[in-house]
């Protein structure tokens, strides 16, 4: 018993230190059509520019032009990951989550 309780507070301290984030959005039907097809021409949008950006001939730029496409690249990829939505749940948090249905049953 001792050693369940050991465990316990080592979950939650580990479990409470991994960021988790759930999406749940509870809106009308119309509300979410209309977003989702602002979210996909802005997703469109973006793919395109970032095609644009692949093949751009860079070798006559400027570093600093360079590190502006960079930025600006990077900038767009973490928008889309964001625009994904849903659970993420961390390596270390989904070990613990095995390990803890391996010990129980």
């Amino acid at each position: 018993m001792k050693k369940f309780a050991i465990y316990f507070v080592a979950l939650i301290l580990v479990l409470g230190a991994f960021p988790t984030q759930t999406d749940a959005k509870l809106f009308k039907k119309d509300a979410v059509k209309k977003e989702s097809t602002i979210e996909a021409v802005k997703l469109n949008a973006m793919y395109a520019r970032l095609n644009f950006i692949k093949e751009m001939d860079k070798s006559a730029m400027s570093s600093s032009e360079k590190k502006a496409l960079r930025m600006e690249v990077r900038g767009m990829r973490s928008e889309i990951r964001e625009g994904n939505g849903g659970v993420f749940l961390s390596i270390g948090a989904i070990l613990i989550i095995v390990l803890l249905l391996i010990i129980l049953l």
